[in-house]
Parts: C-alpha cells; sequence; structure tokens
C-alpha cells in the first residue's frame, strides 16, 4: 500500500495517540465536537519510485 506524504502524516498521528495511551481521550474529544465531517478527498495516484525520462542526445 502506498501513502500520500499528508495521508502518512494522519496516520502517524493516530499512531501516536494510540501508542501513548490516549485512544479513550481522542474519542472523548471527537464526540464533544459540534460537527464532525469526514470528507473523502481522492488523491491521484503518484509512483514515487517513476525516474523522469531523460533525453538522449542525438
Amino acid at each position: 500500500m502506498r501513502w500520500g506524504k499528508a495521508r502518512a502524516e494522519a496516520v502517524l498521528h493516530l499512531r501516536c495517540v494510540l501508542l501513548n495511551g490516549l485512544w479513550a481521550d481522542f474519542e472523548s474529544y471527537l464526540a464533544r465536537r459540534d460537527r464532525l465531517r469526514l470528507v473523502s478527498k481522492p488523491v491521484p495516484t503518484v509512483t514515487h519510485d517513476a525516474k523522469p525520462q531523460v533525453k538522449m542526445a542525438a
């Protein structure tokens, strides 16, 4: 699975919350918010292993 930098950052934040034992506090925080909208934002796929094409001199 590949992640864009922004989404990988969000997953790392959630992992930190979990590993620090703060998941219940995080859930409470989300429950107290007036409006919580998780909006899907499709992101075009970008391969990070692709190398730019180099034109050879004739």
